[in-house]
């Protein structure tokens, strides 16, 4: 115990420490890729035997390539499907999967909640979809005292306004702020509102 309070001394330096959620509490591509095998296989009605293995496939390697950004319409596009897009958004952002929080940032968790410190979530994305990975994270369950804040019901990020909504809910200034995160847009947040801002991975 005495090993894990000297490794995170800094957290004395702060009042208030907002995380993102995806990468950053949890590896996505545990989310995401169960909901592509979901697709496939609803997709393909012959099921595994038939097109399921090689939609999963496809859907996993233009995802390695080039992220998420017009996955579904190319898809679509790939094998002609008559599928809609909002169909195979619905499998992915209703999906039942099971996920963790991530070891290392469950123990940070674990121990600002015994040190009473002010925890927040900002999350970007759909809203339902967030929402879905909370609840299977049991992140509500586990952190009763902890808040969540969906960024796309005020602005997205980088945008600071949700993390000043942040502050101001709290009354806390933007030096006492700590936002812990794995992206650029995560840093370029921080740095719009005024606020300090470390990498998942240093940590």
């Amino acid at each position: 115990m005495e090993r894990m309070l000297s490794k995170y001394e800094w957290i004395d330096r702060f009042s208030l420490f907002v995380f993102d959620l995806d990468n950053t509490l949890y590896d996505e591509k545990t989310y995401l890729f169960s909901g592509y095998r979901k697709i496939a296989d609803l997709l393909s009605i012959g099921g595994e035997d038939s097109r399921a293995n090689e939609y999963y496939e496809y859907l996993i390697d233009e995802f390695n390539q080039n992220g998420r950004h017009n996955l579904f319409d190319k898809f679509i596009a790939r094998f002609n499907l008559s599928v809609t897009m909002e169909k195979l958004l619905d499998i992915l952002h209703n999906q039942q999967v099971c996920i963790q929080l991530d070891e290392h940032a469950k123990e940070l968790l674990d121990l600002l909640m015994v040190k009473n410190k002010k925890v927040y979530i900002l999350t970007n994305g759909n809203v339902n979809q967030q929402k879905n990975k909370i609840r299977l994270l049991k992140i509500e369950e586990t952190y009763p005292l902890l808040n969540i804040v969906y960024a796309s019901q005020l602005a997205p990020k980088p945008s600071p306004i949700s993390l000043e909504y942040i502050m101001k809910q709290e009354g806390i200034t933007s030096k006492e702020v700590i936002l812990i995160g794995d992206s650029k847009i995560d840093e370029e947040t921080a740095k719009n509102a005024d606020t300090n801002y470390l990498y998942i991975q240093n940590i």
